[in-house]
């Protein structure tokens, strides 16, 4: 069950064909949890829902994250995948989806910031 979820709105982005979809992107998580540095977490991106609309491919990135850190994404090309952070601090991921509707493809963006603790010793 995902239990942390965040709603992001849709970015609509220059070149991309004004329309009246009124739908979100959104990026849920497999836990309310911050994740701590040299561990995974569950990311899951979405589509609101809207009749006409057909993903046509997705993808997550970083958009940005400590200075150094690597972030590991198992399938970056997948709607439900892991992620994994080096380092403590801050990350933002980009989910980017686009999709047809009718003739015209579109490409939408949501953006999550991430804060990473660092792994408990005890």
């Amino acid at each position: 069950a995902l239990l942390g979820f965040a709603t992001l709105a849709v970015l609509l982005l220059s070149g991309c064909h004004p329309h009246h979809w009124s739908g979100s992107v959104t990026i849920a998580f497999s836990s309310d949890d911050y994740p701590t540095a040299g561990s995974g977490l569950v990311i899951s991106g979405e589509v609101g829902e809207h009749g006409d609309a057909d993903v046509d491919a997705v993808a997550w990135s970083v958009a940005s994250a400590p200075s150094g850190a690597v972030v590991t994404i198992d399938d970056p090309y997948a709607t439900d995948t892991w992620a994994y952070f080096s380092d403590p601090g801050v990350y933002v991921l980009r989910y980017e989806v686009w999709y047809w509707v009718g003739s015209d493809l579109y490409r939408d963006e949501a953006f999550y910031r991430l804060d990473v603790d660092p792994p408990a010793f005890g």
